[in-house]
């Protein structure tokens, strides 16, 4: 397991986080993942306010759009085949949302899913977030390169990104991930991107 640590601070709406934002790495098993429950990211919230993803194509394989990174779903193993049609190809590109309400984010997870190591490999150039679609603010410490190359785990790995003691962002309402244009073997399998986090009360008149 990696982590990638670096101090950062990010000012939304005039409110200001500090924290220590850590990436966390490693492999997960698609038979035990369940959907977060605190996910701000889901197909029933969110809107696509930008999409530049250059998707992955191969033969005899069909991918899912990009609604795929939201619908709550990592296809295991029926047999020897994973369902693809729940699987988003990418070779690189961004991609952002607009949340239901302006949210404070403490974490955002990116799972990949493949039938084998080939194309699992996590390469995300940076995680960004906005007040208003237009000004953007890096809250990612750097970018994550994770099964790149290598077979750390068996075509399901995740990336992490956290702070333990603040939140990434306040009031972020919109959210954008950058991805490589290195991923694995020219084109990776994306199948969840998660910003788990809460939506902050209004304080009385």
């Amino acid at each position: 397991m990696e982590k990638y640590c670096i101090l950062i601070a990010v000012s939304l709406f005039f409110n200001t986080v500090y924290g220590v934002a850590v990436w966390e790495t490693g492999a997960y098993t698609p038979s035990e993942w369940k959907p977060s429950s605190d996910n701000l990211l889901t197909e029933e919230n969110v809107v696509v306010t930008e999409n530049s993803l250059t998707p992955y194509s191969e033969t005899g394989k069909i991918f899912s759009g990009d609604e795929g990174l939201v619908d709550g779903v990592v296809p295991d193993v029926d047999g020897e085949t994973v369902d693809y049609t729940k699987v988003v190809g990418i070779k690189s590109g961004s991609i952002a949302w607009k949340l239901n309400k302006p949210s404070n984010i403490y974490e955002v997870k990116v799972f990949s899913r493949w039938g084998d190591g080939g194309r699992d490999g996590i390469a995300v150039d940076s995680v960004q977030v906005s007040s208003d679609g237009v000004e953007w603010v890096t809250i990612s410490p750097e970018a994550v390169s994770y099964g790149v190359g290598t077979a750390p785990g068996a075509g399901a790995l995740f990336a992490r990104l956290y702070d333990e003691e603040a939140f990434l962002a306040e009031n972020a309402a919109y959210v954008k991930v950058i991805f490589s244009d290195t991923q694995e073997n020219k084109g990776a399998g994306y199948v969840e991107v998660e910003v788990c986090g809460e939506v902050p009360e209004l304080p009385y008149a």
